[in-house]
């Protein structure tokens, strides 16, 4: 998007002398800049209007152009780095990049412009021209290169056979390298695809993957993808992966003659022939350790350690016997931002002890059978959780495009997180069995009238009551208390705190803005509307003194799919799964540490990340964004039921309901508690409903508006 034109004039040399050399450049002024995304990313310099800086691409991630030289209208200039912000005393600054990335220098070839481009494949409609890999084509046609990822090698194959031969690396592509450490942990252990197990990724037996020698394989790189960044590989098609040992450790290596590219010509390479494009050579080396959990390579970090899982393959999880064990759903019960996070959630009838032990519980065996055809009611169902007994079914759209006997893992991990939180009979059963001799007198001891009549349990009162108090020096109303607790324990549906359940269901109503027609907006599926019109045709609204509407002004039709994805153990398992991809996608450690919102973003930014391999249509991520704001999202992911905190974006849908003669001061006086008179009441109704359309077309609450704005302007 561009709004002036510009002149801009560099100086070297003495002014006027034999050795000046005056450059003019010439352009309109940017507001995108050397975003990633923008049109303006190639320019020599932009011209930005505006002394305040961004260094960071739209979705908050470091600029990837690199770092900046600033120089505004008064003549102060500045290093910009990227992930920063910048504030210059002039109102325009000139944005000239430190490094021309992509400069191409150490390609000796140099293709024809536009001819070249169209015999590499690399043009508009082609599907990889403005992928993350698209200079490989630039690269192969001999053309200046826009991004940084591609550079020379540092390693050669073993058996190169030309030694001055140079090699270009992609190690700078984070995804591609988990890809390429993925794709050998799988055909080292003999799991290779072919025609006939994997038709959709290769054509023809002459592309099977194959074991070559006793460290190297030949292997695909395609998969089938939504998105042509959401795989790497396809990039380079098939290639070759090695082991191997030298001075810096052991390594996974990958190779790839990268020649004609899928431009004119076909099979012929009409554009080698013509000299219009020139194959180049792909090699290096990714340093690795093996996990001492999964007995998987995984990337090695330099100074040791272990780089996180960056990016999925898509091969699922195995469905073994300890599939449920090493699950992310089991390890988070024992992680200690689960126990401080469940602190949270409890309320004043809940019992952590007895979530905590029912889920752990639950998980200890859980039945699991793998159908190999289709759920006999509904052919889309993937997986299925018995609550009755925790038995895991997985039918074919769990499984499809995977090894046998593997799922994809998100499933997986969803039934498990039901599994888990369901109160079954034998759930019931062990709690009994485990209470402790505390609590097996609190339970003898016990009233009959405090003793749901479907709890049957043997009363020894007198004789406990006077050992309890004895032994624990505890009072009468202690043991009734505690066999109340027990009882509601043992008639619990679901093993979630109920201030949980609450949060789920309020904020689902939370309204998060107005439409044209100024009805109210509360989720993607909900539908809500005003109760109450006048004559006029305008809404009759009342309103709370925290400036919420009301209940009863507004009318809300509840649609069965936000019913289902409220519902609190689908909700529950939805965020557990988010938590579970963002861990192995690196981006936090839900076990020991808080969600940041920076964090926050970087999980929003790789939505697709978190299918892992499986169809977009489950990506517990977006599905909770269909009901839910995305602050809202953020608080449950790290603290579920803090039910204090109420997003800034929304105005919540409220489940409950000194004179003068100034209107706005009695306004005023009504909030805050000074004046509760019939007639106050009537004037704060009557001018939250005069401001309430400008407050809305502000995004603000109705009150905030009158005191900010109103009250404050008069």
């Amino acid at each position: 998007m561009m709004t002036e034109n510009f002149n801009y004039i560099t100086s070297r040399g003495l002014p006027g002398g034999p050795n000046q050399e005056i450059t003019y450049v010439t352009g309109v002024a940017s507001v995108e800049g050397y975003r990633y995304d923008s049109p303006d990313k190639n320019n020599s310099v932009n011209l930005i209007e505006s002394g305040n800086i961004s260094m960071s691409e739209n979705d908050g991630s470091p600029l990837k152009k690199g770092p900046l030289l600033g120089i505004d209208n008064l003549g102060n200039k500045q290093i910009m780095t990227p992930g920063t912000n910048y504030s210059f005393p002039g109102d325009k600054v000139l944005e000239i990049p430190m490094a021309q990335k992509g400069n191409g220098e150490f390609r000796d070839f140099k293709g024809i412009p536009f001819l070249s481009s169209i015999a590499a494949g690399d043009f508009a409609n082609h599907q990889h021209h403005n992928s993350r890999l698209a200079d490989l084509y630039r690269y192969y046609a001999g053309r200046p290169l826009e991004d940084d990822i591609l550079q020379v090698s540092n390693t050669k194959p073993t058996k190169a056979e030309d030694p001055d031969a140079k090699y270009i690396s992609l190690n700078k592509n984070q995804q591609l390298v988990q890809e390429v450490i993925d794709n050998y942990n799988r055909v080292s252990n003999g799991n290779f695809y072919t025609n006939k197990t994997r038709p959709d990724l290769i054509l023809d037996s002459d592309d099977n993957e194959k074991q070559l020698d006793k460290n190297n394989y030949k292997v695909t790189g395609y998969r089938e993808v939504d998105d042509i960044d959401d795989y790497q590989l396809n990039a380079i098609g098939n290639y070759f992966t090695g082991f191997g040992e030298d001075e810096n450790g052991t390594y996974i290596s990958y190779y790839d003659k990268f020649d004609q590219a899928g431009g004119i010509g076909g099979s012929i390479n009409f554009g080698e022939k013509l000299g219009l494009t020139k194959p180049f050579e792909i090699y290096d080396r990714i340093y690795v350790e093996k996990d001492k959990d999964s007995g998987k390579y995984i990337q090695k970090k330099k100074g040791g350690g272990q780089l996180p899982k960056a990016q999925y393959a898509g091969e699922g999880v195995k469905i073994d016997d300890d599939v449920v064990k090493n699950s992310f759903q089991r390890q988070w019960l024992d992680s200690p931002m689960y126990k401080q996070i469940l602190a949270n959630e409890v309320g004043p009838s809940d019992d952590a002890d007895f979530i905590t032990f029912g889920r752990k519980s639950n998980l200890d065996n859980v039945p699991i059978t793998m159908m190999e055809g289709e759920h006999e009611e509904d052919k889309g169902v993937a997986a299925t959780s018995n609550s009755a007994t925790g038995r895991i079914t997985f039918y074919k759209p769990s499984q499809d495009g995977l090894d046998e006997g593997h799922a994809y893992e998100n499933t997986a991990e969803h039934e498990i997180g039901h599994s888990g939180d369901r109160v079954g009979e034998d759930t019931l059963k062990k709690y009994k069995d485990n209470l402790s001799i505390g609590d097996r007198i609190a339970l003898a001891n016990a009233s009959l009238s405090y003793r749901p009549s479907s709890v049957f349990l043997p009363n020894y009162v007198s004789m406990a009551n006077q050992a309890y108090n004895y032994i624990t020096n505890q009072e009468t109303n202690d043991l009734e208390d505690r066999a109340t607790q027990i009882y509601k324990n043992l008639l619990s549906e679901r093993l979630i705190p109920t201030k949980t359940i609450k949060r789920f269901n309020d904020e689902r109503l939370n309204i998060e803005g107005y439409d044209d027609n100024g009805s109210p907006l509360v989720n993607n599926y909900d539908q809500a509307y005003y109760k109450r019109y006048d004559d006029e045709g305008n809404p009759i609204v009342s309103f709370n003194k925290d400036g919420t509407i009301q209940e009863g002004s507004i009318e809300i039709y509840k649609d069965d799919w936000a019913d289902y994805v409220s519902e609190p153990t689908e909700a529950r398992t939805r965020l557990n799964t988010i938590r579970s991809a963002a861990k192995d996608l690196g981006i936090y450690d839900p076990f020991t540490e808080k969600l940041t919102p920076e964090k926050f973003q970087e999980l929003k930014s790789r939505v697709k990340d978190l299918n892992r391999g499986e169809e977009s249509s489950y990506n517990p991520l977006l599905q909770l964004q269909d009901i839910y704001s995305d602050d809202e999202i953020f608080d449950m992911l790290n603290t579920i039921s803090d039910t204090s905190k109420v997003s800034d974006s929304k105005l919540r849908y409220a489940q409950k309901g000194g004179s003068s003669t100034n209107p706005y001061t009695i306004y005023m006086n009504y909030i805050n508690g000074i004046d509760d008179s019939d007639t106050a009441k009537n004037i704060f109704d009557k001018l939250n409903r005069i401001h309430y359309k400008d407050a809305k077309e502000r995004g603000m609450g109705v009150a905030n508006y009158i005191a900010t704005n109103v009250i404050t302007d008069s």
